[in-house]
């Protein structure tokens, strides 16, 4: 399943079955850097934030370890690529993702249901 917003994850334990809902995301030249801005914009003194967008890059690397996790994630039709290789794709979330400060609360309760679930 798919949302619209960054940090709108869920998951459902149907059946026996794993869902989780992710937001779709297209990839391309100018991702990273778009991504990039926006965590520096929430790192800015003069904000009040809760890092949504770093909590988001965060998460989507603890998915994406590879090329296999993005082509999974495009047959789902949460990664559309238009950067090149599916490689590519995993690069941009995996070398966004150092040093990161995360909201931890923003995804402890999906975290918690998945590792539950398996």
């Amino acid at each position: 399943g798919s949302t619209f917003y960054l940090t709108e994850f869920s998951f459902a334990s149907l059946y026996g079955y794993g869902q989780l809902t992710l937001p779709q995301v297209v990839v391309d030249s100018g991702t990273k850097y778009i991504f990039l801005n926006m965590m520096a914009y929430e790192l800015a003194p003069h904000t009040a934030n809760f890092f949504e967008v770093s909590t988001y890059i965060y998460f989507m690397d603890s998915l994406i370890n590879g090329a296999d996790d993005v082509i999974e994630l495009r047959s789902k039709n949460i990664i559309h690529n238009f950067l090149g290789t599916d490689k590519d794709v995993a690069k941009v979330f995996n070398t966004m993702a150092v040093d990161l400060q995360p909201n931890f609360h923003i995804i402890e309760n999906v975290s918690d249901q998945i590792q539950q679930h398996y």
